[in-house]
């Protein structure tokens, strides 16, 4: 089952690595660099899957663990200021109808969490956060940037010129009322979208960073459970693509009057036809992102620390729903 939870990661992770970007030609490219640098704002990721899976031959107890992953559904609201170094990520999850949330805050001196279940504060030590995931300039990441720009850059080889429709201007609601955006619908067929997952899919088999943190991560403190190797999970998730169908793919991005992107959708039904991908017959995805106070000054509220509603960090998996701790604990 972990195999599964994998599955998921990375596809959220290739397709919203791709979903960050737009293309128009030129305007929608200039739009691209200057969203990229965005210093401070806020943003809003949605997220939906629905999974169908072939449970023939499976037994009672792995359909029960199967049916956590059939609608699998994320949400995120991020503020942030990379100039003060202050974030708050606030992130919902809902595993078959099963769901619960987390907060992760950055105050520019210490990072912390509040733990999902429990509803208490982690206070992330450098000591415990080296622990659980690597350390690359100075900041905990667990994807290069390399890989990430590898991923943008793709996208925009793919699309052509011809690919991009631009609409006429119209009036978008936002958190900070109505905005004036132009909307950019770029048209890519079935196979040249498998075709990116799939070269995709090859950039982060590249990314050492990303296979070790996945493993080292998940393995944390289970040792005798030992996941399958990432390597042989993203080759086996390129052979099924081959035996695939996407369909119903559309892809729209909105471009404010000041350049910046601030809306984008992306939907996909994929389907593999005759290959044996983990029990997975194919999904429905669907993203959007939001965003808005694009450069204006953040208002942030950390909070305040007490004895009883801060969490020990030998306490963690406290915090980790049941659902998880039945899936990890499972021999593959």
């Amino acid at each position: 089952m972990k195999r599964i939870l994998l599955i998921i990661s990375v596809s959220i992770l290739i397709v919203s690595l791709i979903g960050c970007q737009r293309n128009d030609f030129e305007d929608y490219i200039q739009s691209i660099k200057k969203t990229r640098e965005i210093e401070k704002g806020q943003q809003s990721m949605d997220m939906k899957m629905n999974m169908d899976f072939d449970t023939e031959g499976l037994s009672s107890e792995e359909i029960k663990d199967i049916n956590y992953f059939k609608s699998f559904e994320s949400q995120l609201n991020l503020i942030y200021d990379n100039e003060a170094d202050k974030t708050i990520a606030r992130n919902y999850y809902n595993f078959g109808g099963i769901g619960f949330d987390t907060t992760f805050y950055d105050d520019g001196e210490k990072r912390f969490i509040r733990m999902p279940i429990i509803g208490k504060y982690l206070v992330l030590s450098e000591e415990f956060t080296d622990n659980y995931s690597k350390d690359v300039d100075g900041k905990n990441e667990y994807i290069s940037k390399k890989t990430i720009e590898d991923i943008r850059n793709k996208w925009l080889t793919t699309i052509k010129s011809d690919d991009v429709f631009v609409s006429k201007d119209s009036f978008m609601t936002t958190p900070n009322g109505e905005v004036k955006v132009r909307k950019y619908t770029v048209n890519l067929t079935g196979e040249q979208f498998k075709n990116l997952l799939s070269e995709s899919t090859d950039i982060l088999l590249k990314d050492e960073l990303l296979k070790e943190t996945i493993e080292e991560y998940i393995n944390k403190g289970r040792k005798k459970h030992k996941i399958s190797d990432v390597s042989k999970l993203l080759n086996d998730f390129k052979e099924g693509l081959k035996k695939s169908k996407i369909d119903n793919l559309s892809y729209v991005a909105y471009i404010d009057i000041d350049g910046y992107i601030v809306k984008e959708e992306i939907k996909f039904d994929l389907k593999f036809i005759g290959s044996d991908f983990y029990n997975i017959n194919g999904f429905k995805y669907g993203l959007e992102i939001n965003r808005w106070d694009i450069e204006s000054e953040q208002k942030f509220e950390f909070p305040e620390f007490t004895k009883e509603n801060t969490l020990d960090p030998e306490e963690i998996e406290q915090g980790i729903p049941f659902m998880f701790e039945n899936i990890f604990d499972k021999n593959e």
